[in-house]
């Protein structure tokens, strides 16, 4: 468990800090489309639940359980949700946008790689939410979760190629549609989570 813990954090770390560096690392590598969710952002999304979590009883807006419960649930499924929608949505952009190979027929590989782009680049935005689940008055912190965005377009550069500059209509067709996908997403769990309570 507690060489599992390091090699997380050791990721995280240099997902942040050397995201060029990690992507070459990573090009080689292709893990099931599920590895990582359950290896890497699943137990962030869990910790940062657990501080939502936290934050909401520490905050006492509530003296039942359910409450917080709920909001982190929420966050949760949030991001899941999040994570399976945009590798459909990706995966059809990526025909329309100029890369040399068609992911949509070239089997499992890609589409692993990208479940590791999506993963890997919601870490800042997963990291935010542990500080502002605890903390909801550090909600400016959710400003480095667009830092994500350059950790994705970093690894395009070095996951595939792109036809003169097929990468930037592609990036900004990425960017575009997780901001809107985001942003429905949140909004039907927070009326679902209004209307359970």
């Amino acid at each position: 468990m507690k060489i599992y813990f390091k090699e997380l954090y050791n990721s995280v770390t240099a997902v942040l800090f050397e995201p060029v560096l990690f992507w070459k690392k990573q090009k080689s590598y292709t893990p099931s489309i599920l590895k990582p969710v359950t290896h890497y952002i699943g137990p962030l999304v869990l910790f940062s639940a657990l501080c939502i979590f936290a934050g909401e009883l520490f905050r006492g807006s509530r003296l039942y359980l359910f409450f917080p419960v709920m909001k982190a649930v929420r966050k949760m499924v949030l991001f899941m949700l999040y994570y399976f929608i945009m590798i459909f949505i990706i995966k059809e952009l990526i025909a329309l946008t100029g890369i040399k190979k068609d992911i949509r027929t070239s089997g499992k590989k890609d589409i692993r790689t990208l479940g590791k782009l999506i993963s890997y680049s919601l870490t800042p935005v997963i990291l935010t939410s542990f500080f502002t689940g605890l903390f909801p008055f550090l909600y400016v912190l959710d400003i480095f979760g667009l830092y994500g965005f350059y950790i994705f377009l970093t690894g395009i550069k070095t996951m595939f190629q792109f036809r003169d500059k097929g990468q930037y209509a592609f990036f900004i067709s990425v960017v575009i549609s997780a901001l809107v996908i985001y942003g429905i997403l949140s909004i039907i769990l927070s009326k679902l989570l209004t209307a359970i309570l």
